[in-house]
């Protein structure tokens, strides 16, 4: 008995996994089931089930459905499932659909059980376009789903050119998922006669965990959704990169341009949390130019932009977003930036008026608030319907890592002149509002208005002048008030409006100054004394009961701790209007004096005159090496030259560098004498630029004569037949003849020079100057070439050598033509040196080639260093600037070499490093001789 029970249980498992094993058989699609219907004549053949199991088609190379019905419609979907699931398993092939008409059916697939869902999955490439086109006037989308419709894991979606006569132009489902699209997925050029251009749900829609973009352009739908619309709770979140752009519901009253999320008698959640990057651009409807919602809480996950949405009709309402009647809008950012800006909604037959946000009636915001770092822009307004009495708190503050103390602006910047009316600046909340930390700015003549307005101690309010802060039945009070000081210009004041019998405003804290550029104290403004208008409240009744400033601190500032730019006082003053019910602050500018900013002392112009010294000084080191040739012949030479030189900051003086190049050509010639004259012409090209902001480009053109006289010196005959008492051992023990070298040069430079500074600070961005340098320089030099009488491997010649050099750079006076330009008076250098030092030397080294290597000691012996008073065109505020001097000794090490290419022709090259403290100049010069 136990082994037959025991064969039976075994038989019995064998034949339930055969059984599941046969059912579970999927069927397979290859690129032999590919289908295009323009070339062929044969019928497309629907491929229907109605297994309650289910039914997966998976893939085994890339198959493409082309043209089904394009001669006659298919009488149903190209796959349909009538029993369970219908599943697409890719296998990482790509799978299309394209041109298929299926008349008043989905045109690709659908299932039609309850409840039952339509998948595709692992996927290389998915496509459906233009199944059905808009050509099919019956036609009922691409995909139906009575359950779930879900696109996953796949490299590619391409959804484009679909319609429906329903509800959905590509996508009917109960519900909708996108995930884990690998490279990106386009929504496109979808079209629905109802709701939702692209998708249409009755239970939701998730888009998320999609690493690639995700994309809906130019879809359309009258009703609700241009590109999505959801009737229930919907979510996008986790995405690396959401796009809507050009999609429109533009029906008499089309809600959504991009999004839809509403139901009668339901209160469905939009959410749109922590999405690297989402943008919504030149989308259009009658309510909600972008999104329309009951309820829409949204959560920046990276840079969040809503621009250039629109809405338009007889009442049209939310430029970016409208929130349905009783709805309500969470607005965070969390992670990026959000930014609305010229959004607009347009009534027929009407201009253009901005706006970003509206709520409608009795619907109420909950958060809008900005973590530390980020900030919420809204250059266009909001504006609120109903009587909401819940308290709005800006930047409310939770339990968790995330703390808002970020920026809230409402701003006019970037309206144009024409565009700067009321409507277009004046965001107005039903709601009271309490600002609980961060930033609450208010720029360029916006007005903002509230119920009633308070603030806590660790926020601050910045206001522009010009702006307005009003409320419609409350108090204002605040507890700190900073005030752009880059808008007092405009001399109109910041405006505090408590409207409301028994309203007040009461100040307190700290009225400060704010400079967020840093740089105002560099205006030209206050090149002057000025009296600016500050603060106007406004009350329905008495300022005595009704303004209460008692606990304001009186600043700004006396004097400000600025270390830069215009310095002077303010000083604050007080001034009722009792027929009025306002109260005016005022402050008093006196100006003290003026301190420059680094960027503005432009200390290279008179480094530029160090610069011209390194070149004189290269371009000597230069004749001398052309003129004495191996065998000191006349000829003509070319010489290309280069420095570069760097001076390194100092405790007080900025840096610089200096580097040119050119050419440089010459004659040479020899008298019966031995003298050797040298004459050339020299042109180079130099930069010069400071570690900061300031670069000189210039032209230099020089000149300069070299002169060379040898003679010999006879010591034993001086001594020996002259006066001298030298006993005969010792005069026989002195050379016989000395041989000894006199040389002269003299140079003269002119330079154009053209700056250009970079202010990173100023108003003016850039400002140039032009000027001209001059240079004379001398040298005056001696040699006494000694032959070793046993020459050393390397040297068989050592000469001492004695000069003096004279350098002098004039630079001429110039000014900059702009606001932010200056006047330079004219600076000079004068330096004297005396450079001692030795040169040792080998020549006819395989009788072509001869070099030598020279160490000199240079002490600058006698030297007026370079400056020059400077002053701003604009006030005339003047200071001095000075060179960033060299060190006064320097140790120079000179290495040169001849070659002889061949009788006529000489090549020589000459490199030169210049030490000194904090600097050092390297010079490379190459050239070639004709001798003749």
């Amino acid at each position: 008995m136990k082994p037959s029970f025991h064969w039976f249980l075994i038989s019995s498992t064998l034949a339930c996994l055969l059984n599941t094993w046969l059912v579970a058989d999927d069927p397979q699609l290859s690129p032999t089931n590919s289908y295009n219907g323009t070339l062929t004549s044969d019928a497309f053949v629907i491929k229907s089930t109605s297994d309650t199991q289910g039914t997966t088609y998976s893939l085994t190379g890339n198959v493409s459905f082309l043209y089904p019905g394009k001669t006659t419609p298919l009488t149903d979907s190209c796959f349909k499932q009538t029993g369970g699931d219908l599943t697409f398993i890719g296998n990482n092939y790509a799978l299309q659909f394209g041109f298929v008409n299926a008349g008043a059916h989905a045109s690709v697939a659908s299932t039609s059980t309850t409840n039952k869902a339509l998948t595709f999955s692992g996927f290389s490439s998915l496509t459906f376009d233009l199944s059905p086109s808009v050509g099919v006037t019956t036609g009922q989308g691409t995909l139906s789903s009575t359950g779930a419709m879900v696109i996953k894991n796949t490299g590619n979606v391409i959804v484009s050119g679909n319609f429906s006569t329903e509800d959905g132009g590509a996508i009917k489902a109960d519900s909708f998922t996108l995930k884990e699209t690998v490279t990106r997925a386009i929504f496109t050029n979808n079209t629905s006669s109802k709701k939702g251009g692209a998708i249409a749900t009755t239970n939701g829609a998730t888009i998320s965990s999609n690493l690639g973009s995700v994309r809906f352009t130019s879809n359309s739908a009258p009703t609700s959704g241009g590109a999505i619309n959801c009737e229930a709770n919907s979510t996008l979140f986790d995405n690396k990169n959401l796009f809507f752009e050009n999609n429109t519901a533009l029906g008499t009253s089309g809600m959504g341009g991009a999004i839809s999320c509403t139901k009668s008698g339901a209160t469905p959640v939009l959410s749109l949390h922590h999405n690297e990057k989402i943008t919504f651009m030149n989308n259009r409807a009658s309510s909600g130019g972008a999104i329309y919602a009951n309820k829409l809480t949204f959560a920046s996950g990276g840079p969040t932009e809503f621009l250039q949405n629109h809405a338009s009709g007889a009442t049209p309402k939310g430029g970016a977003i409208s929130i349905a009647s009783s709805g309500e809008l969470s607005l965070s950012a969390d992670r990026g930036d959000i930014i609305f800006s010229k959004n607009t909604t347009t009534k027929t037959n009407s201009t253009a008026t901005r706006n970003a946000i509206h709520i409608g009636s009795n619907g109420k915001i909950t958060q809008l608030r900005a973590s530390t770092g980020h900030k919420i822009a809204f250059y266009d307004p909001i504006t609120t319907e109903g009587t909401s009495s819940d308290v709005l708190i800006l930047n409310q503050p939770e339990k968790s890592p995330t703390t808002y103390h970020g920026t809230l602006l409402f701003s006019g910047a970037n309206l144009t002149t024409e565009e700067q009316t009321e409507a277009n600046l004046k965001s107005s909340f039903t709601q009271p509002i309490r600002l609980a930390g961060g930033k609450l700015l208010l720029q360029d003549g916006v007005i903002l208005e509230a119920k009633s307005f308070s603030q806590d101690e660790s926020s601050l309010l910045g206001v522009d002048a010009g702006t307005t802060l009003q409320t419609t039945s409350g108090n204002i009070t605040l507890n700190g008030l900073g005030i752009n000081v880059h808008s007092l210009h405009i001399k109109k004041p910041v405006k505090l409006v408590a409207k409301g019998s028994g309203s007040q405003v009461t100040l307190s804290g700290q009225l400060s100054l704010i400079d967020p550029l840093g740089n105002f104290y560099e205006n030209h403004t206050l090149s002057q004394d000025q009296i600016f208008s500050l603060l106007e409240i406004t009350v329905d009744a008495s300022v005595d009961t009704n303004v209460i400033t008692t606990d304001l601190t009186p600043t700004p500032e006396k004097i400000p701790s600025k270390e830069y730019g215009y310095q002077g006082t303010w000083t604050l003053g007080w001034t009722e209007d009792t027929a009025k019910n306002t109260k005016e602050a005022s402050i008093t500018w006196t100006k003290t004096g003026f301190i420059p900013n680094p960027e503005r002392k432009a200390a290279l112009v008179s480094n530029t005159l160090w610069g011209t010294f390194i070149d004189a000084r290269s371009f000597f080191q230069l004749m001398e090496i052309s003129a004495e040739g191996m065998e000191h012949r006349q000829g003509f030479w070319v010489s290309g030259l280069s420095n570069f030189f760097y001076r390194d900051d100092t405790k007080d003086k900025q840096g610089f560098r200096h580097i040119s190049a050119g050419y440089a050509l010459g004659g040479s010639a020899h008298t019966p004498k031995d003298d050797l004259f040298t004459f050339a012409f020299c042109q180079l090209l130099t930069r010069d630029k400071d570690y900061l902001v300031t670069k000189n480009h210039a032209k230099t053109y020089a000149g300069a004569f070299f002169f060379k006289h040898t003679l010999t010196l006879t010591p034993r005959d001086y001594f020996k037949l002259g006066r001298s008492k030298l006993p005969a051992a010792a005069t026989d023990t002195l050379p016989k003849e000395i041989p000894l070298a006199l040389d002269i040069q003299c140079f003269f430079s002119h330079s154009d020079n053209s700056m250009k500074t970079l202010y990173t600070t100023f108003p003016t961005p850039m400002v140039r100057g032009s000027w001209g340098n001059e240079c004379v320089a001398g040298e005056i030099g001696t040699s006494l070439p000694i032959t070793i009488s046993h020459p050393m491997p390397l040297f068989e010649e050592f000469t001492p050598l004695l000069k003096v050099q004279m350098v002098y750079v004039n630079q001429n006076k110039f000014s900059e033509s702009t606001v932010e330009g200056r006047s330079f008076d004219s600076g000079k250098l004068l330096n004297l040196s005396i450079p001692v030092g030795i040169k040792f030397a080998k020549q006819n080294v395989g009788d072509k080639n001869s070099y030598d290597l020279s160490i000199l000691y240079a002490p600058d012996v006698y030297r007026y260093n370079p400056r020059s008073r400077v002053s701003l065109v604009f006030s005339g505020d003047s200071w001095t600037i000075h060179g960033t001097n060299l060190a006064r000794q320097a140790v120079v090490i000179r290495a040169a070499n001849n070659h002889i290419f061949n009788p006529y022709c000489e090549l020589f090259g000459h490199y030169a490093l210049e030490l000194r403290t904090s600097s050092r100049n390297y010079n490379v010069d190459l050239g070639g001789k004709l001798r003749f």
